[in-house]
């Protein structure tokens, strides 16, 4: 049995206050009233005049009816998008992001991590900002009425995906894209442990085989040596933990808000004006390697950041997130295809067996959870 998906309470100032239907109450003239009144009284031969025709209700009502988000039609508009749709654009975010990995490998022959990252993601909140605004004008949402606790995760928020893109980028000039791809999708095994962290919501014993059988596919998908995993490898893991952080805040901040463009445009302009504000002075990019590199930063820019994270942004408002991360590991399956096709990357068969592990406990710590706890509604 499908579960619905509520917004949680704490919405802002302006949103819980359209929670009440505003009312007009028709007025009329005073002779009217008066015989209306004598009427009432018991007076005969009293003629009941009609009330006068009222005003359209204004528009602030007419905003109200609307809004999607407001009362009512708040669970309307969350189930309004099939959990199968929601999947499915979950599947063509994550064929996006796959691919990505090749295009941000090639663009580090001309441009460096903090150049690269920067332009992407600008353009990306660029391209968002008409569709933020947008959103907030039909939702009637004043930025300024956030808390400073909505402002902190936020902020939590864009720190986590700086962090993580950054890392991953780095690691990515060192080792392939095949390897950062299957180390990426690590993240899956950090969201039931930050989700403990913050919420304390117990992971599931799963977690307990999933983790040492992730450790032996990192070994086996370097070959079966220690050695061979580089510093590239490890920069990449590390950016798995804070691509877990982002995907459990994202969750959260956009059931809370009901703006997953609008946090995407927030994410992207901030985290790309932070790595251009470093690396114009540092990496000191000529013209001639973003002229090289026009056809990844588009990709990167319009398409895996822009178009993908806010496909996931909208979804994941319609799908768990031990379902979404399911969908959303496949990134890797992705990234290896696109390694071996554009790249011509091979892993050995040990290698391949490794990747194999590292699936395998990827599905088994999102898919064991989601799957008890649909069981125990119907056992109950």
């Amino acid at each position: 049995m499908r579960a619905a998906l509520d917004f949680p309470t704490g919405l802002p100032a302006h949103g819980a206050g359209g929670l009440a239907r505003i009312t007009a109450t028709p007025s009329l003239p005073d002779e009217a009233a008066t015989k209306l009144q004598g009427a009432r009284q018991g007076g005969r031969g009293v003629q009941r005049t009609p009330p006068v025709p009222t005003a359209p209700i204004t528009n602030p009502d007419r905003t109200h009816r609307q809004n999607p988000f407001d009362g009512a039609r708040r669970r309307r508009y969350i189930s309004a998008m099939s959990r199968p749709v929601a999947v499915l654009l979950l599947v063509i975010a994550t064929a996006i992001w796959g691919l990505a990995f090749v295009a941000q490998k090639s663009a580090m022959d001309h441009l460096g991590p903090l150049s690269f990252s920067g332009t992407r993601f600008l353009l990306g909140g660029i391209a968002l900002l008409p569709f933020a605004f947008a959103e907030l004008r039909r939702k009637q949402v004043r930025l300024r009425d956030f808390s400073a606790g909505r402002w902190g995760m936020i902020g939590l928020l864009c720190a986590a995906f700086l962090i993580g893109s950054l890392l991953q980028q780095y690691g990515l000039a060192l080792t392939s894209v095949t390897n950062s791809g299957f180390l990426t999708a690590l993240y899956v095994l950090f969201v039931p442990l930050i989700a403990f962290l913050a919420v304390r919501a117990m992971p599931h014993p799963i977690i307990y085989l999933g983790a040492p059988l992730a450790l032996v596919g990192i070994f086996y998908l370097n070959g079966g040596h220690l050695s061979a995993l580089n510093f590239g490898d490890m920069l990449v893991i590390v950016s798995a933990v804070f691509w877990g952080g982002h995907v459990f805040l994202l969750g959260q901040l956009s059931r809370a808000t009901a703006l997953p463009v609008t946090l995407s445009a927030i994410t992207f302009v901030v985290t790309g004006a932070i790595c251009l504000a470093f690396g114009l002075p540092i990496e000191t990019p000529a013209l001639d390697g973003f002229a090289a590199t026009w056809v990844q930063i588009a990709y990167a820019g319009l398409l895996s950041t822009a178009l993908a994270f806010t496909l996931q942004a909208i979804a994941q408002q319609h799908v768990p997130a031990a379902n979404a991360a399911i969908v959303l590991s496949a990134e890797s399956l992705f990234a290896a295809l696109g390694g071996a096709l554009v790249l011509g990357e091979r892993l050995s068969l040990v290698g391949y067996a490794g990747a194999a592990l590292i699936f395998v406990a990827i599905i088994l710590v999102e898919a064991v959870p989601a799957i008890a706890a649909r069981r125990q509604p119907a056992e109950a």
